[in-house]
């Protein structure tokens, strides 16, 4: 019982976006089996514009078991409205 806590390291690139499941982590074969918290992430990973992050199971058939790593976009900042300049009046 508990949770595999996996550790992922970035390797180089400039980070994208993930397609269909994700990158895979931990296939499981054969009929395997695994608990929705039978892996946890120890730290987020960021690379770019990009964080990505554990999920079990993923969008195609036979693939509920496995575990994969999805990126998503991280948004900019909204940039903060410069207030106007009041000019004295005359």
């Amino acid at each position: 019982s508990g949770s595999t806590r996996l550790s992922v390291t970035h390797l180089g690139g400039l980070g994208a976006a993930t397609a269909q499941n994700g990158i895979t982590v931990v296939e499981a074969r054969d009929g395997a089996t695994s608990s929705s918290n039978a892996f946890v992430q120890t730290q987020t990973l960021s690379v770019g514009a990009y964080d990505y992050r554990l999920f079990k199971g993923g969008v195609t058939a036979g693939s509920e078991n496995s575990w994969y790593l999805r990126s998503t976009l991280v948004a900019a900042p909204a940039p903060q409205p410069v207030p106007p300049i009041e000019t004295p009046p005359e």
